[in-house]
Order: C-alpha cells, then structure tokens, then sequence
C-alpha cells in the first residue's frame, strides 16, 4: 500500500475548499433607502461586491432594490446589508413568501 504524503492531502483539501463551483450560492433580494438618483446604484453595486463571496450585484433605482447572489459559506445577508449602511444606503432583505416562486 502507498503512503499518502501530508503535502498532498492538504493540497487536495486547499483545492477542494478553494473551488467555488463546490460553495452553496444564495441569492437575496435587498430593500434599499436613501437613493435619491441613478447614480446611487453604482455605490450600492459597488459596496456589496467589496463583500467577500459576493458573486453578482445587480440594482434598481426604480424598485429602489439589490439583487445579490453569494456564497453563503463566505459572506452573509448581515454583511450585505451592513455594506450598503455603510456607504449610506441603508437596507433590509426583502423576505419571499412560503410558496413563492421568485
């Protein structure tokens, strides 16, 4: 029987945890406030993809609402949401309804 080295297995377990295709993807949907004009949906797209494991952002400034989809084993809706406070857009996710199909 051959000996697996200690290298390899922590090699093959940094390969396996580096993979993104292996990570659970949420998408949430967040209200936002304080958007005033078009432009303020370049600083919330750009404070929630300064999120680590946020993989898409998209925002509307007449729904006034950030698409996001993420890594939920590296970035969490509290992170998402303390983002957009930060760069002066407060928000909540919007919570779907059991049964809902969006």
């Amino acid at each position: 029987m051959k000996r697996i080295s200690a290298g390899m297995v922590v090699l093959v377990m940094l390969l396996f945890m580096a993979n993104p295709a292996l990570a659970d993807k949420q998408k949430t949907s967040l209200a936002l406030q304080n958007m005033t004009c078009p432009s303020c949906t370049y600083m919330v797209k750009g404070a929630l993809t300064k999120v680590s494991g946020v993989i898409d952002v998209k925002v509307s400034y007449d729904k006034k609402t950030a698409y996001v989809t993420f890594e939920n084993t590296k970035a969490t809706i509290a992170a998402l949401v303390e983002a957009t406070t930060n760069a002066g857009f407060p928000s909540h996710e919007i919570k779907q309804k059991k049964g809902s199909s969006k």
